[in-house]
């Protein structure tokens, strides 16, 4: 009888570890690119806040019956002297609701949409080094048919900075204003 490489073992036993309650507090997309999750998968004593983590220019998050938060992490497949360079933009879906988006840096947040907000063709951009995205769930009653999404991209900040020229997609651009120093 002939046994099993270790290395096709690791992923059965990694798999068994999850399954079988030591889950892990980071959540990666298996495209890299889009997440999808439930907030029905949180555990009452566990932290309400996941992380994601997605490496791609562009893609979307859609978090169906949103609970506790999420820290979304993009890390495009660049250089990171070269993130000062890019800019971020978020275009919730149409019908979005049920959690906040913030702009998050060192423990400050900068609300950028908020639940309900029904601006379908609002665009938010803000630049790579003004912090990163927080998606915290709201308080609701009944969480059935919540489902908080959105499309992200990152382009360098020059063309971002002419947005307001680009096709009808990105019309209704919000941009930040950079952060002021020593506040």
């Amino acid at each position: 009888m002939r046994s099993a490489p270790l290395s096709g073992l690791l992923p059965l036993l990694l798999g068994l570890r999850l399954l079988l309650g030591g889950g892990a507090a980071a959540q990666y997309s298996s495209d890299l690119c889009n997440w999808k999750g439930s907030g029905l998968t949180h555990e009452s004593h566990r932290k309400d806040v996941e992380q994601v983590y997605l490496r791609c220019s562009e893609g979307s998050i859609e978090w169906m019956y949103p609970t506790g938060a999420l820290i979304v992490n993009l890390r495009p497949n660049i250089s990171p002297a070269s993130y000062k360079h890019l800019t971020v933009c978020i275009k919730p879906f149409k019908d979005s609701a049920g959690a906040n988006i913030y702009l998050e840096k060192t423990g400050e947040l900068k609300l950028l949409v908020r639940d309900g907000d029904r601006s379908p063709s609002r665009v938010y951009c803000f630049g790579y080094d003004q912090g990163g995205l927080f998606v915290e769930a709201t308080p609701q009653q009944d969480i059935s048919r919540k489902i908080t999404g959105f499309q992200y991209e990152l382009m360098s900040k020059g063309i971002a900075a002419d947005l307001h020229t680009a096709s009808g997609e990105f019309w209704g651009v919000v941009r930040l204003p950079p952060p002021v120093l020593g506040v």
